[in-house]
């Protein structure tokens, strides 16, 4: 088989020139100038410039112009700086993870004084925490509210598990209804009974209430008076044939008027 030498060439040539024309160079890739600055003085500043690099390629991908990056970066930057500055305690620098949870609740709304009492808190649960204050925050509660129940999360039996829940059971709460302090009412109870898993609030009423049925000596929608009256009355008991044990045979009545031939 014969090589057409001439043209093979010039289609290689042709198509690693449409390569090299499609390919980004470094210069296109490298971040603008001043936002390499922006992140740079984050990192001098001891703040963690993980998350700023990521802001700023995500920025650069979406063709963000670059003013309105910078100044993204910046505010991002003075909340890593302040959650840094207000989570160092004497005897312990705080951890990268645990500025950036801090940074988060900050852009929530949390104030000066409501995360720096976070950091009053073990390292192992500064970063869950913070998380969790920040999504109550987001939720719509109110910095009381979240602080009391973040740090009696904090104190319970299983502080992880119930650090984790705490935003997931409120909100739940709040969506089935309950006005936000009623719902973190509800929460701080079931931390404190040390229901860290929030069962109770997951999926039904807490458990002490009579869920799912009408408990009134058999007035349970069947006529059931007492087990008497032939529909399966239970004294309570939701459906269990008429269970009063007065009855034996279901409360077969004459007439239906519950006094039946046993």
């Amino acid at each position: 088989m014969e090589t057409e030498g001439p043209k093979a060439t010039m289609f290689s040539t042709i198509t690693l020139s449409l390569l090299l024309m499609g390919a980004p160079s470094h210069a296109e890739e490298a971040l603008a100038p001043e936002i390499a600055e922006v992140i740079e003085a984050a990192r001098a500043s001891g703040a963690p410039a993980a998350p700023l690099e990521s802001k700023a390629k995500e920025g650069a991908a979406k063709r963000v112009p670059t003013a309105r990056l910078i100044q993204a970066l910046e505010a991002m930057s003075a909340q890593l700086s302040e959650s840094r500055r207000l989570l160092t305690r004497a005897d312990l620098e705080p951890t990268d993870e645990a500025i950036v949870a801090g940074a988060g609740a900050l852009r929530e709304g949390a104030s000066d004084r409501g995360v720096a009492r976070l950091a009053r808190l073990s390292p192992e649960l500064q970063v869950t925490a913070l998380t969790g204050f920040a999504d109550l925050l987001g939720a719509g509660f109110s910095e009381a509210s979240s602080l009391s129940l973040v740090e009696r999360a904090a104190n319970s039996s299983n502080p992880e598990l119930a650090l984790s829940g705490l935003a997931t059971a409120a909100g739940a709460l709040v969506a089935s209804g309950l006005p936000h302090a009623t719902a973190a009412a509800q929460v701080g109870e079931e931390v404190a009974a040390g229901r860290s898993g929030f069962s109770a609030l997951q999926g039904g009423p807490p458990e002490h209430s009579n869920a799912g049925g009408n408990k009134d000596n058999g007035n349970n929608g069947n006529n059931g008076n007492n087990g008497n009256n032939g529909n399966n009355g239970n004294n309570g008991n939701n459906g269990n044939n008429g269970n009063n044990g007065n009855n034996g045979n279901h409360g077969e009545g004459n007439n239906g008027n519950g006094n039946g031939n046993q």
